[in-house]
């Protein structure tokens, strides 16, 4: 039968792939996790069920001191990672402890392994830097402009020089700013269903001249069929982009306000003092993901009333 190991996976993108094997496949799913702040008591996996099925294993494990497990498996999907970018900011060294010794590690421990059919490196768009008017593909030069994605572009490039010199069949994706259930509190989508729907100001960030920051916004349940179908089909060796809708930060307020039936009473603000380097925009191709049959979920609007309605206080008590 089918094994797949996912780092990570106590976390949110995690725990939504993971819900997604359950519920699609008959694979074994072994999950290592350090159970940091964000993943605490593993409650996104107990939450889903994971616990309670027979296919599903769980170790708590710190990838930057991993110790010998003798195991193999089929494919490896390696999502743990630091990724909030004011904390890394603020206190950058957990993010170079995690997010490239933690990879070396866990590249190394992959190199001892027999009949690895596939790594999935999960990286990000951040790693390209600030858009302006251009869309980004797979091959653009990176550009990582603050802590988190300088330890993610690090990573990455690990993976891929592994691969090239150890012949590790590695696959890396960037993805999109991913939406959905479970999201820690200090993410954005969570952070605006709290304070509009508790009737409080939100902050919007611009730059100089008052225009909106814009990000893509991909459903978590899209992604774990992106991580799946590169499992099986992505090339060895190759960046596949996993892009989504682009929303301003504006808009998506708007958005929230609208799904939550409440008035929007915001502020236009500057980021620069509390994020430093602060990326206007991020925008992703995704043309060699779609050549493998991916396609996200149309209905956006739709998927984040649903998303937002999760979040809601007045409702989820």
């Amino acid at each position: 039968m089918t094994s797949v190991l996912c780092t990570g996976a106590a976390g949110f993108i995690g725990s939504h792939f993971v819900d997604y094997l359950l519920k699609n496949t008959d694979w074994n799913i072994h999950v290592w996790d350090c159970l940091n702040y964000s993943s605490r008591e593993a409650w996104r996996l107990r939450k889903i069920g994971a616990f309670e099925r027979t296919n599903f294993r769980f170790a708590n494990v710190d990838l930057a001191d991993l110790k010998a497990l003798p195991m193999n498996f089929d494919y490896i999907v390696h999502l743990a990672a630091e990724t909030h970018v004011d904390r890394s900011i603020a206190e950058p060294q957990p993010f170079i402890q995690s997010n490239i010794l933690g990879t070396f590690k866990l590249l190394e421990y992959a190199r001892k392994m027999s009949g690895l059919k596939k790594l999935l490196y999960f990286s990000t768009d951040e790693v390209y830097g600030p858009a302006g008017d251009e869309t980004f593909t797979e091959e653009s030069r990176h550009n990582p402009t603050n802590p988190y994605s300088a330890s993610k572009s690090a990573g990455e490039y690990l993976a891929l020089a592994w691969a090239n010199t150890y012949k590790l069949p590695i696959v890396v994706s960037h993805c999109s700013n991913v939406f959905g259930e479970m999201q820690h509190e200090e993410k954005y989508i969570p952070k605006l269903v709290q304070a509009i729907a508790g009737g409080q100001r939100v902050g919007i960030h611009v730059n100089e001249v008052g225009e909106s920051g814009k990000r893509q916004y991909v459903y978590a349940g899209d992604v774990a069929n992106a991580i799946r179908l590169l499992l099986e089909h992505g090339e060895s060796g190759k960046k596949y982009n996993i892009p989504g809708k682009e929303v301003s930060n504006e808009e998506m307020a708007s958005m929230v306000a609208e799904a939550l039936g409440q008035d929007l009473v915001a502020t236009k603000e500057s980021p620069y003092s509390s994020r430093p380097g602060w990326d206007f925009n991020y925008r992703i191709s995704g043309n060699e993901l779609r050549r493998l049959g991916w396609e996200p979920t149309e209905n956006f609007r739709a998927l984040l009333r649903k998303v937002v309605e999760s979040y809601d206080p007045r409702t989820n008590r």
